[in-house]
């Protein structure tokens, strides 16, 4: 599966272990469309905020915006302008 335009995190659930959605991003990365759109559910918990940050950090190359619906959403869009290789696109 490649290219691909849309990912929504919402889950596994957080009660398995606090940061159990972060590897989507890391693993799915080098598989993102130029302007593929990654939401994060659940953005006001205190841990899905760490995992937006972190791939924030980590994948600059994204744009992170918050919405705020009944429990939040953290949107991170891929500047197609600023793409950057990945250590796993890189392997």
């Amino acid at each position: 599966l490649d290219n691909i335009g849309l990912v929504f995190v919402d889950g596994p659930p957080g009660t398995l272990h606090p940061l159990v959605r972060y590897p989507a991003l890391p693993l799915l990365r080098p598989r993102l469309a130029a302007n593929a759109t990654v939401v994060l559910d659940d953005f006001i918990r205190d841990q899905e905020q760490e995992i937006a940050n972190r791939w924030s950090e980590e994948f600059p190359e994204l744009k992170m915006t918050e919405h705020q619906f009944e429990k939040g959403a953290a949107v991170l869009r891929l500047l197609a302008n600023r793409q950057t290789e990945t250590p796993q696109s890189s392997r």
